[in-house]
């Protein structure tokens, strides 16, 4: 097995080297440079003008992940927070209906329930903008690190909600307060693995090299001969194949990060069907505190990269980094998020007949509009408004139409498995195993598309198209259909969607982005794909009200209960084909017919 950093490390590796023959040093023939430490390479880098490339170089070569098993461990800390997230946002809605016995909720107020998934899913998606932003000021292994120990903390709590009898207002906010931990989580991971697969950049030593110079060597200096020199040894190319080979390792762990989405959903939707089917539903949540924790721990010791030259140049815990911080446009934005999404969730209960639902859709939307207008003219938005380029609003709104017919379409299916088919908690999530087999196969299907180019328009096309044909399945099962012709295909659709459309939204903002804005774009896309998954089920929930609002109060009416699964479906391809309108458009927008080829910019 090779590491995926060897390629670099075989083409800087060479720290002593033979003094060149053309040089005018007095030093032997056998003379070797003496490299510095990094620490000494950051604090000499002023006086000596260390470029980018070297001190990556450097970093990497001396960095304690520098072997085959502490990649691994890094890759995996990595994959696992996203893994944690979704088991965590899908273990709620498989214990729904064992959550109405233990509070007892009364049928008539089962839509409350809703809460359980919703509250999670919201703080996610409203709070990784900050997530986000803070990567962006601090150093994103902080904010990793912190995640973990806060996710942690929560679903500990979150599991002690048990002993609250009668009143769910506290397990709906112990479960916000989880949903802040993956919010942490999202941003930070993206990022990690982001800086984790640098590409080099050329250093202008590299361009100079053969221009006489007059200047007295210095350590740094050394250090830039001795990369050019290995770079003119090598014709010239080993910075484009080191960028080659770190674009495809780079691709490949962000569709393995994507993949660990379906495997996520599928695990802890099993383990949750375990402990509420033959233990007690809070286990759930203390065997994952358990399990969080290690990741802790282990996130400490093994979640190091290299940092930016930008980063080392100022002080992380410097109050000068607050001093332009845009808390009006993270006030605005978190409040106009939670406020859209309470909107949606008490409109499930009362429709928009009352008017408290009514004013807190009015006050979202006049926060979402103030917040948009405050970060156009804001010098230092959290949200780089003016610098987003439109391909990449197009890129955001395919994910975020497509990952709330997603959640539709998990909801559903749930329902469909053990309201309408009957089947207990465990044998449901067993169906989905699929899902994560075929996640994984999709997970390399996509990294295939990756290295061959294949635009990220045609990607999202495909991955929206997917959820598309998982509604239109859900919409035209029948009663008596069996779970092979229908619901099968279904989720092997999904999880195309699933493994394509998150991989391809993420490696676009996230290539070639300053690292100033970094955590924020990367928080963009976690933030409409976890706040999508947040609205999409009160979304289609409120529109069975309105069109059939008894059919899915008695469970025991299977002809109706399913025909409420089937408005839901009919919602959910809705959403979807949204997505693919906007997928097609942004497809035929960014080509360009003068280059034969599609736009790769995310930012102006």
């Amino acid at each position: 097995m090779k590491s995926l950093h060897n390629p670099i490390v075989s083409s800087t590796s060479t720290w002593e080297t033979t003094s060149n023959s053309n040089s005018n040093s007095s030093s032997t023939s056998s003379n070797t440079y003496n490299i510095p430490t990094v620490t000494e390479t950051v604090q000499d880098q002023q006086s000596h003008k260390v470029t980018h490339s070297s001190l990556i170089r450097l970093q990497k070569l001396q960095s304690p992940t520098n072997s085959y098993l502490n990649d691994i461990i890094f890759i995996f800390l990595i994959c696992s927070s996203q893994f944690i997230t979704l088991a965590s946002a899908s273990q709620a809605i498989l214990q729904m209906d064992s959550l109405s016995v233990w509070f007892k909720i009364p049928p008539t107020s089962t839509l409350q329930l809703g809460w359980v998934n919703a509250s999670f899913a919201m703080t996610c998606g409203a709070f990784i903008i900050l997530a986000g932003k803070l990567c962006d000021i601090l150093n994103p292994r902080i904010i990793f690190i912190s995640g973990y120990v806060w996710f942690s903390l929560w679903t500990l709590i979150t599991g002690f909600a048990s002993y609250v009898p009668k009143n769910m207002i506290f397990l709906y906010i112990c479960r916000g307060c989880q949903g802040i931990g993956g919010a942490l989580l999202f941003p930070s991971a993206l990022i990690l693995l982001n800086q984790y697969y640098t590409v080099p950049e050329p250093s202008p030593s590299q361009s100079q090299s053969k221009s006489p110079t007059t200047s007295a060597p210095s350590p740094s200096h050394d250090i830039e001969k001795n990369l050019s020199s290995d770079d003119d040894n090598d014709g010239d190319s080993s910075i484009a194949d080191d960028s080659d080979i770190i674009c495809t390792s780079k691709s490949i762990a962000f569709s393995l990060y994507g993949a660990c989405a379906p495997l996520g959903i599928v695990i802890g939707g099993i383990f949750s069907a375990i402990f509420t089917q033959l233990a007690t539903w809070p286990w759930n949540y203390w065997s994952m505190s358990i399990v969080t924790t290690l990741l802790s721990i282990l996130s400490y010791f093994y979640v190091v990269v290299p940092i930016p030259v930008e980063k080392l140049d100022s002080n992380p815990n410097s109050l000068k980094n607050w001093k332009n911080f845009d808390f009006l446009g993270v006030i605005l934005g978190i409040s106009a998020l939670i406020l859209f999404g309470v909107s949606w969730d008490q409109a499930t209960m009362y429709k928009f007949k009352t008017i408290h639902v009514y004013l807190t859709l009015l006050f979202s939307l006049v926060s979402f509009i103030a917040m948009i207008i405050w970060e156009y003219y804001f010098n230092n938005p959290i949200i780089p408004i003016r610098q987003i380029h439109p391909g990449t609003i197009k890129a955001l709104l395919v994910v975020f139409f497509s990952y709330i017919s997603f959640t539709q379409w998990l909801f559903y299916t749930w329902k469909l498995f053990t309201e309408v088919k009957d089947n207990s908690p465990i044998l449901g999530s067993v169906k989905f195993i699929p899902l994560s087999v075929a996640g994984i196969i999709s997970a390399t299907f996509s990294i295939l598309l990756i290295v061959k180019r294949v635009p990220v328009q045609i990607r999202l096309l495909a991955g929206a198209s997917s959820f598309l044909l998982s509604h239109i399945l859900l919409l035209t099962c029948k009663l008596d259909s069996s779970y092979w012709t229908y619901q099968f295909f279904s989720i092997i659709s999904i999880s195309i969607g699933l493994d394509i459309s998150f991989p391809s939204a993420t490696l676009l903002l996230t290539n070639g982005i300053p690292p100033e804005i970094q955590g924020i774009c990367a928080a963009l896309v976690g933030s409409v794909l976890n706040y999508g998954t947040a609205i999409g089920p009160p979304i289609a929930q409120t529109i069975i009200q309105y069109q059939c609002e008894s059919c899915m109060s008695d469970p025991h009416d299977k002809k109706a209960f399913l025909k409420g699964i089937h408005i839901a479906g009919a919602v959910g391809v809705g959403c979807s084909g949204i997505a693919v309108l906007i997928g097609i458009y942004g497809t035929i927008t960014e080509y360009s017919w003068k280059t034969k080829g599609f736009s790769k910019k995310c930012i102006k």
